[in-house]
């Protein structure tokens, strides 16, 4: 299993030279990939509910704030990360497409690869907080489908071999048009998020991979088997698929050295506890204190357990 970690280009501490350092920081210290996040509007007045939580619940609208802090938008971020960092791979945990135009996107994702010499991986979500989804302008009850098709958009402009693509959809028709640029590896890989059954059916229909939040191993197994069924149903093999997963329990949560040190056999034992579950790259930490003692987690989680003398 692959370990991962999340880029804090939001939160209190999103700044700049921060998440510049945490990238090269990551990189160095072996882990396999920076992730980012997503929400291009944070309302001040929330009625939505968060459904990924183990319960759903309302987020109010200051609790967005404070959790989204600056908010550096997250195509920008990913191009910040492939300019400052050469192996680590790119990827949004998610981004909310439907809150985004394909052929834009479609223009910003392949040029953002092709600066990172082929490293992105596109986690794409519908949305749960209505109130950013009507601002953007989504069709909210037909989001579902919108965003499969600005999936199908993005691959049909990255994977065109001839001089012009076009589209005609149900939500955007695209004349003739020169696809340039084209990603280096002919595609990017998407990856669907979210946790219902529409959403772990699209895994199977649509994705390269399946995408979660914040996710503890025995939960993580039980939507893993819904997907297994899903992929039975649509001829697809599981075990080709990326599947990765956001740590919820406590010692994988914190960016804290102190963590790490108190008994790094522990923090082994839920390594594997997720391995088992059948995760294939699982992301870490999340929990900021200072940018200081994340910098330096990283380096202390890397040199204990990311090396072969640490692993």
């Amino acid at each position: 299993m692959d370990v991962a970690v999340q880029v804090p280009h939001t939160g209190d501490f999103a700044a700049p030279g921060f998440v510049r350092d945490y990238c090269q920081a990551a990189e160095a210290a072996g882990f396999t990939a920076v992730w980012t996040v997503d929400h291009l509007v944070v309302p001040d007045r929330v009625e939505s509910r968060y459904p990924l939580a183990a319960t759903p619940q309302v987020v109010s609208g200051d609790a967005m704030r404070d959790t989204m802090g600056a908010n550096l938008e997250q195509n920008t971020v990913l191009a910040v990360a492939a300019a400052v960092t050469s192996t680590i791979e790119l990827g949004t945990a998610v981004s909310v497409v439907t809150n985004r135009h394909p052929v834009l996107n479609a223009r910003q994702l392949a040029t953002i690869d092709l600066f990172a010499g082929g490293r992105l991986v596109y986690g794409v979500g519908v949305g749960w907080l209505r109130e950013e989804g009507e601002t953007m302008g989504a069709d909210w009850r037909r989001r579902g489908a919108q965003a499969e098709e600005h999936v199908r958009i993005l691959r049909r402009i990255w994977s065109a071999d001839g001089r012009s693509v076009d589209f005609d959809g149900d939500f955007w028709a695209i004349p003739a048009m020169d696809p340039r640029p084209l990603p280096p590896r002919g595609t990017i890989p998407v990856l669907i998020g979210g946790y219902s059954p529409a959403a772990l059916d699209r895994v199977a229909r649509l994705g390269d991979g399946w995408v979660t939040a914040r996710i503890s191993p025995e939960r993580f197994t039980r939507l893993r088997e819904d997907i297994a069924r899903a992929c039975e149903r649509h001829g697809r093999d599981l075990e080709a698929l990326r599947l990765v997963a956001w740590a919820s329990t406590a010692r994988l949560r914190s960016e804290a050295r102190d963590v790490l040190r108190g008994d790094p056999g522990e923090v082994r034992a839920e390594l594997r506890r997720y391995a088992a579950a059948g995760v294939t790259q699982l992301r870490v930490g999340g929990d900021v204190s200072s940018p200081d003692e994340s910098i330096a987690w990283l380096e202390e989680f890397g040199r204990l357990f990311l090396t072969e003398d640490g692993a």
